[in-house]
């Protein structure tokens, strides 16, 4: 009959299963801060992203304050102006991008009269980002487009989130969301 050998009791150090399930346990916490910390920065990168928006919506508005239209605003026209946030600029000229690298189109557009409003076109957002990106911002705009679905039709209007969070997973992560202001 085979002898099983045991430990001694003067032997130092771990076995190989031991070690094996240390490894394993700190495998599956490493896994849970990363998933953690990735829904941290999606929520961060959302909320300065919305601050940014608001921002540079209030800062074209205050461009054209004495303008009689938006006739001339284009995503160039805003750059040129230095109204756009640091964050949304590319490096190329008149090209700007979202945090999540879809592309901003800044333009007029015309609701009543011709370019009576700004309209800004966030295009690239995932999921994840939303619906906490319409909610966030919807107030600051007179009017929101969420991927061809008018959200918000007038300026005192509230959104449904329930109806925003449905037509963010229609289309994962390629949201488009246009808002207009006058």
């Amino acid at each position: 009959m085979k002898k099983i050998a045991r430990p001694r009791p003067n032997q130092k150090g771990f076995s190989l299963t031991e070690m094996l399930i240390v490894v394993a346990v700190l495998a599956v916490l490493v896994a849970g801060i990363v998933a953690a910390t990735g829904d941290v920065f999606t929520g961060d990168k959302t909320q300065r992203f919305a601050r940014d928006l608001s921002k540079l919506s209030m800062d074209i508005k205050t461009l054209y304050n004495k303008s009689p239209d938006y006739g001339t605003l284009t995503n160039q026209a805003a750059e040129d102006a230095g109204v756009v946030p640091k964050d949304m600029l590319t490096g190329a000229a008149g090209a700007h991008q979202g945090p999540w690298g879809g592309a901003i189109t800044i333009q007029p557009a015309t609701v009543t009269a011709a370019n009576d409003h700004m309209e800004i076109i966030v295009a690239g957002i995932p999921q994840a980002a939303c619906a906490k990106l319409v909610a966030a911002t919807a107030e600051g705009f007179s009017w929101v487009d969420l991927n061809g679905t008018v959200e918000k039709a007038t300026p005192n209007a509230v959104i449904d989130p329930a109806v925003v969070s449905a037509n963010c997973a229609a289309a994962g992560d390629a949201n488009v969301v246009t808002y207009r202001l006058r």
